[in-house]
């Protein structure tokens, strides 16, 4: 299994090259899955997407995960609302909770846990939000595997169990909700542990040759190294040759001056 994962600042062209690169993989024979986590592969592909893989290509699907509709609560709503119900809170405060910009990519994450378990897919090619949104999404997703033990620490069975569970009604669906937020976490943490094994994924960055772009994938880099997710590759994009021919002409070549010729071999 391989997973690559795209991102890059805003603009750079990521999610075009995270296409181009699941049509690479499925031109190659395997079947691939491109995960938007954003809004960008749809109009890369220019196709709609849906919550679901789309089969686009022999050996090529696509999808874009988007938060659940009230009527499809996504996992971490759905665990929200039993936990409100189970403590006599107010349940729609739930609601609010879950479409934090934090708690939705969460839930994106959870998705791409899914696909990944399914094993109907070889390759994936993910297409992240911009650099530094992919960065604190990274960084959560680590602290939600450390925390694990933390929060649900595994509980131990007790002869007393079936019992409790016969006389009261209500400590029942307090162990089940106690179950449910821990398996979220557990995935969570699968998935953690998927994207820092260097053998079966990758980062990659998208930028431009701009001085700004630049020095914030080199920001990037560092932040990726303290968390152990590697980075494998950086594509600069949007470099016009200089036989680009006329209809170029008129574009901004600002770019030129923060490119290097390669030192000699």
């Amino acid at each position: 299994m391989r997973l690559i994962l795209l991102t890059g600042k805003g603009g750079a062209g990521a999610s075009t090259l995270a296409a181009a690169t699941a049509v690479a993989f499925a031109g190659a024979g395997r079947r691939t899955l491109a995960f938007g986590v954003g809004h960008g592969l749809a109009a890369a592909f220019a196709r709609p997407l849906g919550q679901r893989p789309v089969p686009l290509a022999a050996d090529l699907w696509a999808l874009e995960a988007v938060p659940g509709r009230h009527d499809e609560p996504g996992p971490f709503l759905d665990w929200l609302r039993d936990l409100f119900a189970w403590r006599n809170m107010d349940e729609t405060v739930a609601d609010d909770i879950a479409a934090l910009p934090g708690v939705v990519d969460l839930a994106r994450l959870l998705a791409l846990h899914d696909q990944v378990e399914s094993g109907k897919f070889d390759a994936f090619v993910v297409d992240s939000p911009a650099l530094r949104h992919t960065l604190d999404l990274l960084v959560a997703l680590d602290a939600a595997a450390r925390s694990l033990d933390r929060m649900f620490p595994p509980r131990q069975p007790t002869m007393l169990d079936p019992f409790l569970r016969a006389l009261s009604g209500a400590a029942t669906d307090g162990e089940e909700v106690y179950e449910r937020g821990r398996e979220l976490l557990l995935r969570l943490s699968r998935l953690r542990g998927t994207l820092s094994d260097p053998d079966s994924a990758s980062v990659r960055l998208v930028l431009t040759a701009d001085r700004g772009s630049l020095a914030e994938a080199q920001r990037a880099v560092t932040a990726l190294s303290l968390f152990a997710y590697p980075a494998d590759a950086a594509f600069c994009n949007r470099i016009l040759p200089d036989e680009a021919g006329p209809w170029a002409g008129a574009r901004p070549r600002s770019p030129a001056r923060h490119q290097r010729p390669a030192p000699a071999a």
